[in-house]
């Protein structure tokens, strides 16, 4: 998604009437000015200039979108002789001919920008929340604290959850929280808040998002409202500590499905989840088994000796997957699940290691939310 409009690009004591274009999914800020010489000769110091927009205006779907100053931004790229309008449909500028030659790609040091929003629909009262890469039903209804709200899925695919107006502010934000949570466990991608939308403010997160492939639906449309609801309900009688631990363990789950990083970086992710969720906060052999519900001993110590030659050693995970398997001597391996499917998949030890964390953490916070239906795992997938 791009969100076009104009403003004054100011770069010092310099400013000139520009084309403004805000790129949702690479966080990028693209201006090109009408005033092509504003940018003449400034390279390469331009990275090092005070640069800023001002009196910005846009059109959305929703409505409009206005701010007097963008947040601090600071330069990323600077291409010369290039015409913006060549990739993008012919649009209604004020000064269409004029622009030739010169852009700027600009980053906000603050991923978040708050804009003054005017809603086309002349609703008074109501707050959304936009997320992406999820796959939820079409449109459902959602009872919180007694109150409905509903959720959608727009053409884009990005989920809409719209919010009853009699809840309070925290009410909005605990519910954003478990639509997320929902997300993450039931669509095994990463789901962060891109837009918040009420009928004075439309606020933007240009944090990236990129990823290599789609979210995995974990769970059917049908069970995800199953989910969702299961959530809802241990939510709130969880104290705010258990919160806040399960908020972190479930935002390296994330990280673990992102498949935008090496395949290390997920598993290491993934051990620091299920860290945080160990009672005994050492990923103790014993407490692993018992508390994952894993078939063997032997299972929890390869995989907690796997842990300790990523993260101490630096090494692959390859290697490490060797030397836990030569290091391991634990006498219940009849009973691994591990071996069984090492010699099942043979040359896919870094894949069966990985998929098996991915469903040891999903499932454990499956059950610590309550949530009893159906659930695919990840190694369905071998």
């Amino acid at each position: 998604m791009k969100i076009f409009g104009t403003g004054r690009l100011e770069i010092n004591s310099d400013d000139a009437e520009s084309i403004v274009i805000i790129d949702i999914k690479s966080g990028e800020i693209i201006v090109q000015p009408q005033n092509n010489e504003i940018l003449n000769n400034r390279y390469p110091n331009i990275f090092n200039e005070e640069i800023s927009i001002s009196s910005f205006e846009a059109t959305i779907r929703d409505g409009k979108l206005t701010t007097d100053r963008f947040p601090e931004l600071f330069v990323k790229n600077y291409n010369q002789n290039h015409n913006i309008l060549e990739s993008i449909p012919l649009r209604a500028f004020k000064f269409l001919d004029n622009y030739v030659g010169n852009e700027i790609k600009l980053k906000p040091k603050n991923s978040k920008i708050e804009f003054n929003f005017q809603p086309a629909n002349g609703r008074n009262e109501f707050t959304e929340f936009h997320f992406i890469n999820v796959n939820i039903p079409t449109i459902f209804e959602i009872e919180f604290n007694g109150v409905n709200c509903n959720a959608s899925l727009d053409k884009s695919g990005h989920a809409i959850l719209s919010l009853d107006e009699t809840l309070q502010e925290e009410e909005k934000g605990q519910l954003s929280d478990i639509f997320r949570i929902a997300c993450c466990l039931g669509q095994g991608g990463y789901s962060s808040v891109r837009e918040i939308i009420t009928p004075e403010n439309f606020t933007l997160n240009l944090a990236g998002y990129d990823i290599t492939k789609p979210p995995f639906k974990l769970v059917s449309q049908d069970d995800f409202k199953q989910l969702l609801g299961s959530v809802i309900d241990s939510y709130t009688e969880f104290e705010e500590e258990d919160i806040s631990l399960l908020k972190n363990a479930i935002y390296y789950l994330e990280g673990g499905y992102k498949q935008a990083v090496h395949l290390e970086f997920r598993v290491i992710s993934l051990f620091t989840s299920i860290e945080i969720l160990d009672k005994s906060r050492t990923l103790d052999k014993s407490i692993i088994k018992n508390q994952f519900n894993l078939p063997s001993l032997y299972d929890a110590a390869l995989l907690n000796e796997i842990r300790n030659q990523l993260i101490h050693n630096g090494s692959s995970l390859q290697k490490a997957i060797s030397v836990a398997k030569a290091n391991n001597r634990e006498n219940d391996k009849d009973d691994s699940e591990l071996l069984k499917l090492f010699k099942e998949n043979k040359e896919q030890e870094q894949i069966v290691i990985y998929y098996f964390l991915l469903d040891l953490v999903t499932a454990y916070l499956h059950e610590k939310f309550r949530y009893s239906g159906k659930f695919q795992t990840n190694l369905a997938r071998l």
